[in-house]
């Protein structure tokens, strides 16, 4: 059976993890990996090592997306190890990004985090995204009728959905290893 209160302190690390991508704080996110943790942002093809690389690249993405918000669009996932969550990212460039340089065009793509969670610290995070679609949106605009996020809901709200069916110690996220 898996324990209610690592349940409860991995909802409050996602709840965390959020909130700081959202105010745009570098050095929150980081204090929340462990010392050897990794962040993999696979939309971008980066995969990164150690607090101060993982804070660099975070600021250098945040002065970028000025307006960069991750809104949840389904309630998180717990299955004793990892959290899974999804959402939509939506922001404007203000420099090159996805390969586009600023056209003023807002993206919104849908997007999903992996954390996993040990000893209350983030081992592995992983950021899946799909970076065509952003580029697309920036030379061309928003296509019409792209799902956003779930109605009325907030994370503040949610409860973590245990997934008794997804194995514990299933781990793809490798990081080369």
């Amino acid at each position: 059976m898996k324990d209610e209160r690592d349940e409860l302190r991995a909802r409050r690390l996602l709840a965390d993890y959020m909130a700081a991508w959202n105010r745009h704080d570098a050095v929150k996110l980081v204090s929340l990996f462990a010392e050897d943790g990794c962040y993999g942002e696979f939309g971008q093809g980066a995969v990164l090592f150690g607090h101060e690389v993982i804070r660099r690249y975070l600021s250098a993405k945040f002065s970028t997306l000025p307006g960069l918000t991750n809104t949840l669009t389904a309630y998180p996932t717990w299955n004793g190890a990892q959290v899974i969550c999804k959402w939509v990212m939506t922001a404007i460039p203000r420099r090159e990004f996805a390969g586009v340089s600023p056209t003023g065009r807002p993206f919104r793509v849908p997007g999903a985090t992996v954390l996993v969670v040990e000893d209350d610290k983030i081992a592995r995070a992983a950021d899946y995204y799909d970076v065509r679609t952003i580029a697309r949106q920036l030379r061309f605009g928003l296509t019409p009728g792209f799902e956003g996020p779930a109605s009325g809901f907030s994370f503040v709200d949610a409860d973590i959905i245990s997934s008794p069916d997804f194995p514990v110690t299933e781990d793809n996220i490798r990081y080369g290893e």
